[in-house]
């Protein structure tokens, strides 16, 4: 394994996905957790570094995973696209239903994170897979 495009591909992906959940958040879906969210379920300000650690472990956990993905000759853009929807869908759509289980969230949100996912960790599987380029192994 390339050790540096490991680290590259760790960090550039994790940066892209905290950005695009920012974006995320306090735009395109404020209103919707606004209005839906009950206000008691949420911390009035956000643990900033918890969030930043939980894109880094997952940065880093799909920049170990993509390179058993990839299969050489193919595009490097739609492979990227392809694990980092499937990598989305592992943890997120487990996540969603057991956070829908403990709290009192609308279960549309549940839907709404299935539709990121395919944004969030689409885009981040794409920068991780660019970072590894054609031979990733």
């Amino acid at each position: 394994m390339d050790i540096k495009k490991f680290f590259l591909a760790g960090i550039v992906g994790s940066v892209v996905m905290f950005l695009l959940a920012g974006m995320w958040n306090t735009v395109i879906v404020r209103n919707f957790i606004e209005t839906q969210i009950d206000p008691s379920q949420l911390r009035s300000v956000p643990v900033l570094y918890l969030v930043i650690l939980g894109y880094l472990v997952l940065g880093f956990l799909m920049a170990i995973i993509y390179p058993r993905f990839a299969k050489g000759g193919k595009s490097v853009i739609g492979q990227g696209l392809m694990f980092g929807i499937i990598a989305g869908a592992l943890w997120m759509l487990p996540y969603s239903l057991v956070l829908n289980g403990i709290y009192n969230f609308p279960f549309v949100a549940i839907g709404y994170d299935a539709i990121w996912v395919i944004v969030e960790q689409g885009i981040g599987g794409i920068v991780i897979a660019m970072v590894y380029g054609e031979k990733v192994l």
